[in-house]
């Protein structure tokens, strides 16, 4: 009897261990409010008090960016303002009447947090910081989130400035889609064309986490340290939000190495294993069409991620036809988002049919003949 008691309390220890390793970072958490998302879908891995309103201050500038990509090219120039030279706050130095490029700015705001130029994008993107503000809370409203007011493009306090964990991560991953996007907030140091200044990158965790990506700092006496990371690891991206953190970098490192050990990348299709057919102009048979690619999906916290699937291929197509000529994509979407696509193509090849053609195969085969 003795000796099942011995094997009972270890066990038992044993358990309240493996608890305590899995959920560590729920005491140690030094963040007021925190969330982890994945990057393609948006689905939640962790949360703590996700939902509670606060202030995010220099966060605030990835939703600037995101507006200055989706409304700009990234070669416009734009003049600095004597209100955008003069803003309160860290700046890069930039004097009125200078004239700037949009992508060096976009450097300027996410590596350096450069008010300057969050105001000097603002006023070049929307016509007026008023009218740019409005942009951002439109695209807030269209991305679903219901707790987010922004009242200036840089972050400085405001009672009419405010956001939650889990809008900045709906934000976050919007902005994190964005090739561009990911290219600026990924950069350790920069060479602009602007008077050749180097930037170096304020997102420590570029150096001291190995699967870092980006995004962005935050901090004001107001809203605390805030900060947003982007993280990549075997195949699955992560983003972390936490604001009002005094230990921010150690809560991130945490938070990212235990939602990894929470997603796994799990293969859906293997190559060729997807397979559709088409109907063929003047071939022997229908066209039978494969995925070159293997077709990739996700386990979040033990379950798997539903994907829908729709197949972006032509209505027909003309014989003959070669194996492997790629004819169109299979487009993989979670809740109509877009998360990915691979290539289709000719499984095997479809010979001209020896028959006499059709009056409307023949017609079909001119037309095309006419516009090619």
């Amino acid at each position: 009897m003795k000796k099942y008691l011995v094997k009972f309390i270890c066990f038992g220890l044993t358990l309240s261990l493996v608890y305590c390793f899995f959920n560590i970072q729920t005491y140690a958490l030094s963040a007021k409010s925190a969330i982890v998302v994945e990057a393609s879908t948006g689905i939640v891995v962790y949360e703590h008090n996700a939902d509670e309103i606060l202030p995010e201050a220099s966060t605030t500038k990835i939703m600037t960016a995101l507006i200055a990509l989706e409304n700009c090219p990234n070669d416009y120039y734009f003049i600095v303002s004597d209100a955008a030279a003069n803003v309160e706050g860290s700046q890069i130095g930039l004097l009125s009447g200078d004239k700037v490029k949009l992508s060096d700015l976009l450097f300027m705001l996410m590596l350096r947090s450069g008010n300057d130029a969050a105001h000097t994008i603002a006023e070049g993107v929307g016509g007026s910081v008023e009218k740019f503000v409005e942009m951002m809370n439109r695209k807030a409203i269209s991305l679903g989130c219901t707790s987010t007011h922004f009242s200036n493009p840089h972050g400085l306090p405001d009672n009419e400035h405010f956001t939650t964990a889990r809008d900045l991560a709906i934000i976050s991953a919007d902005a994190y889609r964005n090739e561009n996007f990911r290219k600026i907030v990924s950069s350790h140091k920069v060479k602009l064309d602007y008077m050749n200044l180097v930037l170096e990158n304020s997102n420590k965790l570029l150096e001291t986490y190995e699967y870092a990506n980006g995004m962005k700092t935050g901090f004001t006496k107001a809203a605390g340290r805030c900060l947003v990371s982007s993280a990549e690891k075997d195949g699955v991206s992560l983003i972390c939000v936490t604001l009002n953190a005094p230990d921010d970098w150690n809560d991130h490192i945490s938070l990212l190495e235990d939602c990894f050990n929470r997603v796994e990348k799990t293969v859906v299709y293997d190559t060729g294993k997807y397979k559709t057919s088409v109907p063929s102009l003047g071939g022997k048979t229908d066209v039978e069409v494969i995925n070159t690619e293997p077709v990739y999906g996700l386990k979040i916290n033990g379950n798997d991620v539903e994907y829908s699937f729709t197949e972006n291929l032509p209505v027909s197509i003309f014989a003959p036809i070669d194996a492997g000529t790629t004819v169109g994509h299979l487009v993989v979407d979670f809740e109509n988002n877009r998360v990915g696509a691979v290539p289709m193509a000719v499984c095997r090849t479809v010979d001209l049919n020896s028959r006499e053609l059709s009056f409307f195969e023949r017609f079909f085969m001119k037309f095309a003949d006419f516009w090619l």
